[in-house]
Order: C-alpha cells, then sequence, then structure tokens
C-alpha cells in the first residue's frame, strides 16, 4: 500500500507536480491522491488542492475536445487529514456540445466535498461584453510578497491585529507561486486608514505549468482559493474585528475562456460585496496582463468571532 505525505504550507519547490500525481484505482472513475497539502498546522486539506484534482479527475473521463467552463464546490466536511483522498466522478451527462460530472471527495469515510463541473466543445461567438481592466501598477513596478511582509514586520509600532494578519501571510508564503500586491500597504494591513472595495494582487507560477487546458484550469483552481476569505474580513481587521473562525462553505469558477495561459502574470481582483448572517460572500476576477477577463470566483464563508460584531 501506498504510504500518504502530508504537505503543509508554506509549499517548496513545483508542487503542481504532486497535484498531476492522481492515480487510478481498480474501481472506474475513481482516483486517488497519496500526496496531500494541509492548511497551516495540518487541521485540514487545502480546498485549493481538491478543487484542482476534482477537475483533473474529471477530465480523465471526458473528451479531450471538450474544456472546463464551470465549476461548483460545496465543502461538507473537515478531517486531520492522515489518509489518501479519493476522488469518485459520476458520468453526469454526456452530449454533442456539453458534458457534465459530479465529483465527489472522500478522506476514508469522510465525504470532504461535492462538485458539479460543466464541460463544452468551443461553439461560434455571439455577443461579447467585459468590464474594464483594471488600472493598476504593472507587475515588473512592483516588489514581491515575501520580502515585503519582511520589511513590514520590522515596524513596532504595528498593532497586535497587524502582526498576527503579517506573520499568518509570512507562512501561506511559499516558493510555488509568486505573488506581488499592488498596494502592499493595504492589502497586507499596514496602512488601517484606507478600506477599500477592491484587492489586486499580480500571481504567477514559480515553475512552468503544463500547457494542457485541464492544467491550466486545474492551477487556476488551486490558487483561487489562497485569499477569499482574507479578502472578506481584511477591512473588518482594520476595524478591530478578531476572527475566531473561519471556514469555506462553498466555491464558484467560471472559465471564460477555452484558451488560457497561466504561465504569464495574472491579475487576482477581489471584493466582498456582502457579509451578513454569519456568512461573508467574496468575488474574484481572474485577468490576464493584457487585460483579457479570463475566469471568475465566488467564495462563501463562515465567520465567527467571540469577542465583538464588526460593521462598516
Amino acid at each position: 500500500m501506498t504510504s500518504t505525505l502530508v504537505i503543509t504550507f508554506p509549499l517548496n519547490g513545483d508542487c503542481y507536480k504532486q497535484i498531476e500525481q492522481l492515480h487510478e484505482t481498480t474501481d472506474k472513475d475513481v482516483f486517488v491522491a497519496y500526496i496531500v497539502h494541509a492548511n497551516v498546522e495540518k487541521k485540514s486539506v487545502y480546498g485549493g488542492q481538491l478543487m484542482a484534482q476534482s477537475i483533473i479527475a474529471a477530465s480523465k473521463t471526458i473528451n479531450d475536445i471538450f474544456h472546463c467552463y464551470s465549476f461548483h464546490m460545496n465543502f461538507i466536511g473537515g478531517v486531520v487529514p492522515t489518509k489518501p483522498i479519493y476522488f469518485k466522478v459520476n458520468r453526469t451527462m454526456d452530449g454533442p456540445k456539453f458534458s457534465n460530472r459530479m465529483v465527489r471527495v472522500y478522506h476514508e469515510a469522510t465525504l470532504l466535498c461535492e462538485c458539479s463541473i460543466a464541460f463544452r466543445i468551443d461553439n461560434e461567438k455571439a455577443i461579447f461584453n467585459a468590464h474594464s481592466f483594471p488600472k493598476v501598477p504593472k507587475p515588473h513596478q512592483l516588489d514581491d510578497e515575501y520580502p515585503t511582509v519582511l520589511r513590514f514586520l520590522q515596524n513596532k509600532n504595528l498593532t497586535a491585529i497587524q502582526r498576527n494578519f503579517l506573520e499568518f501571510a509570512d507562512k501561506r508564503i511559499d516558493n510555488f507561486t509568486i505573488k506581488r500586491p499592488c498596494y502592499p500597504e493595504i492589502y497586507l494591513l499596514v496602512d488601517r486608514q484606507t478600506t477599500v472595495e477592491n484587492h489586486y494582487c499580480w500571481i504567477k507560477p514559480r515553475f512552468t505549468i503544463p500547457s494542457s487546458q485541464t492544467d491550466q484550469k486545474a492551477y487556476i483552481a488551486y490558487i483561487s482559493d489562497y485569499c477569499p476569505m482574507e479578502t472578506a474580513v481584511k477591512n473588518h481587521l482594520s476595524n478591530g474585528y478578531v476572527c475566531d473562525y473561519a471556514a469555506s462553505l462553498n466555491h464558484l469558477i467560471y472559465f471564460h475562456k477555452s484558451d488560457i495561459n497561466v504561465n504569464d502574470w495574472l491579475l487576482y481582483e477581489s471584493s466582498s460585496p456582502i457579509a451578513d448572517n454569519g456568512r461573508a460572500l467574496t468575488m474574484g476576477r481572474f485577468w490576464s496582463q493584457d487585460g483579457q477577463l479570463i475566469a471568475t470566483i465566488a467564495q462563501e464563508c463562515l465567520t465567527r468571532s467571540r469577542t465583538a460584531v464588526s460593521k462598516l
């Protein structure tokens, strides 16, 4: 029996090669991952891995001419990961132009999540419109997140909330993905006086992601779970809010392009249009450097605090 390797953040090396290692089993349309990426302190499986490998698993059961355009995952159970992760694919529908797959993800007998993934073949264009590309600094004008965090941590005037946020960010930084925040003082909570609706960060893999569209979109799914919850609570943390618990409830991705390239810089734009009733909604957009909107995400998360309620 193959043993399970659990790796925690910060990740090192070309971690996408570990995501690609999704093995077939003796059961039809069931795949297994023996390398598990865990969140800090190994308390749960990183959701981005579950999403990326669900796309890969579903794609293994479908013709290559189809590409993923819609993904919707509900997170159901949580575990301290110690065993392999199994991906069970149900071939919901196969049509001439559209196909659907349902993927259920298990850790032993615990159902971690289930997702619906939709595929299609390219059709002729009908209508076109898109949001305008944000006016932000270019990646070559910005510093990497890691040295920026270290520099900010030298500030002796940081509040406890600011220092905790920066130290948490430091634990999540890896040498797998390069991140360059557009407005680092705001993005990293050093500037508590300025609250903004949208946050911006350039992202690029440090290692080359394979050119297949399955891998390209799986990588977007992987990194799309990096910071939605941070976006939801960031302005509230500036307001003195202490978040004692947060967990993802669901995650949705729309891929707008059938041919994308994640090996160039992507701009990640994120906002939280509403937080209420113990839940917060985060929206995100991935832009190519030439201004094309390539993917839109939405994540709903659960937030709890034992101390206070924050209202902006």
